[in-house]
């Protein structure tokens, strides 16, 4: 499983978002190489990638990155389409 809002949260403290209109964005900052849903990963094997200005924000981001996801033994895929709405 994977807490979506948490990842936005560390890609906005690592300052490529904002938490308020007047703060600045570094474009250069940021997420990449995100594992999709119901990927086997093994011990070692990086979930994501994480592009940083400065070190302590990076440390600070692997520790959220790696808070924001579930790891478990089997995946139960939630449907994508819940239902349709006919006239």
């Amino acid at each position: 499983a994977c807490d979506a809002k948490a990842l936005g949260w560390a890609v906005v403290s690592l300052g490529g978002g904002r938490q308020v209109e007047t703060d600045p964005v570094d474009p250069a900052v940021g997420l990449s190489d995100i594992a999709p849903l119901g990927t086997s990963v093994v011990r070692g094997e990086p979930i994501a990638r994480v592009h940083a200005a400065r070190e302590e924000a990076a440390d600070r981001a692997v520790v959220e990155v790696q808070a924001a996801f579930t790891l478990g033994t089997s995946f139960d895929a939630t449907p994508l389409v819940l239902g349709e709405v006919r006239p």
